[in-house]
């Protein structure tokens, strides 16, 4: 059991683009390639730089991962959003003939970003580029196509801070929902602050969704009245929602308990962050995190940084970890006096460590 630690992250080298060498004489891509640049013309829209900096990559004129789409060059902002050109690219992007018959599943794409042809998109990810609701409603329409040339092969799609309202979330939540994409196995929403309104939209499918395994909404402004929304994505009888992130945001404590009273049905959660959610008076919330610490062995990581949580809460906590074996991570709250420390230290067996820094493993 680890207390109060600092987690460290380590970007992989960057892969050459080797396997993207043959794509020039790939004949599926260079169908593409020559629709899309028709209806460049046609419609009269700008190059997007981002897309022709990997059309580059996949015919092997320059390096990178063909696989992994990222829109976010400075060049979007200064000029805005070009709503027409995204259109045309995802319209295409739909005609395009998959290499293989089946539709990919899941567990063939999730973690293995770089394989499988040199065309595969895996990831998409807009990260402050201000495409808004129309670019949501743009790549879902892309998400969407049917068989035989669909479902795409993405498995990673990232919108963040990209001006997302609750309409965005509608999209997505009927791409995602039941009879929808089933590829999608990780989604990002930070920083898009489309509230509670949002959240429900986005529920209304995703509470119906067998494959999405990692959900990241931070700083999106889900107030109270989201916790019992959220919960619906948890209760899901074939839910694999694995990591729950949804720092950031105004949950509070009524928001925070129905998120952990509905968890207790999540069988396979492993990781769930409530940090920085405006608890205050969480002696309900305490309760029900202990419980719910108690009820599911799968849910090893527990984030409640940055929540003002009392002295007495945070023995309460502790007292309740005491002989779960399964724990690997568990945060509470950074600032809490020095006397606690100390009896947490007591607790665990361990010596005295510095607030904030990593503690002794148990």
């Amino acid at each position: 059991l680890k207390f109060f630690v600092l987690v460290f992250a380590f970007m992989a080298p960057k892969k050459k683009a080797a396997a993207a060498a043959g794509a020039a004489g790939d004949a599926a891509f260079e169908d593409w390639l020559k629709e899309y640049n028709k209806q460049k013309k046609e419609f009269e829209v700008r190059k997007l730089a981002d897309v022709e900096e990997k059309i580059r990559v996949i015919t092997g004129d320059d390096e990178g991962d063909p696989n992994s789409w990222n829109f976010h060059t400075p060049e979007t902002e200064k000029d805005g959003f070009d709503q027409m050109s995204f259109r045309v690219l995802f319209s295409t992007l739909r005609t395009f003939k998959r290499t293989k018959e089946d539709p990919p599943r899941p567990e063939q794409v999730y973690g293995k970003l770089g394989d499988g042809g040199p065309h595969e998109m895996k990831a998409l990810r807009l990260w402050k580029v201000g495409g808004g609701d129309e670019s949501v409603r743009s790549i879902c329409y892309y998400l969407d196509t049917p068989p035989p040339k669909g479902p795409p092969a993405v498995c990673d799609l990232e919108l963040i801070d990209n001006d997302v309202t609750p309409l965005g979330c509608e999209f997505l939540g009927k791409t995602l929902g039941l009879g929808g994409n089933p590829v999608i196995v990780k989604l990002a929403l930070d920083f898009n602050r489309f509230g509670t309104e949002g959240v429900e939209k986005l529920a209304i499918g995703l509470s119906q969704n067998r494959s999405l395994r990692s959900l990241s909404m931070q700083y999106c402004g889900i107030g109270p009245e989201g916790g019992a929304h959220i919960g619906t994505i948890l209760v899901y009888v074939w839910s694999k929602l694995e990591e729950l992130l949804l720092r950031g945001n105004e949950l509070a404590a009524q928001g925070t308990k129905d998120i952990l009273i509905m968890a207790k049905r999540a069988k396979a959660l492993k990781r769930i962050s409530l940090a920085h959610n405006g608890i205050r008076d969480a002696g309900e919330v305490v309760e029900a995190l202990v419980e719910l610490m108690k009820t599911r062995d799968n849910i090893a990581k527990y984030d409640f940084l940055a929540n003002e949580l009392s002295d007495e809460d945070c023995r309460t906590i502790i007292h309740g970890a005491m002989g779960l074996n399964h724990l690997q991570e568990l945060r509470i709250y950074e600032r809490i006096p020095e006397t606690t420390m100390e009896a947490i230290a007591s607790l665990v067996g361990g010596k005295k460590g510095k607030k904030g820094k990593k503690g002794r493993k148990k």
